[in-house]
């Protein structure tokens, strides 16, 4: 497998992940909770922006 091919790779698991965190958010109610699963789906999909962008220059 490529490099590329495993960024991509890496990058669908994660839209996955973070897709999975956004649908557990709207069940969650307690509002600690809540933050902490969005900080989570932030610095997820902060990393998949840089993966994209890795991508770039591999």
């Amino acid at each position: 497998m490529s490099a590329k091919d495993a960024i991509r790779q890496s990058i669908q698991e994660c839209e996955a992940i973070s897709s999975n965190l956004q649908t557990a958010l709207q069940h969650v109610h307690q509002e600690m909770a809540r933050q902490r699963l969005q900080s989570a789906v932030t610095n997820l999909e902060a990393v998949i922006n840089d993966c994209r962008s890795a991508m770039d220059n591999v």
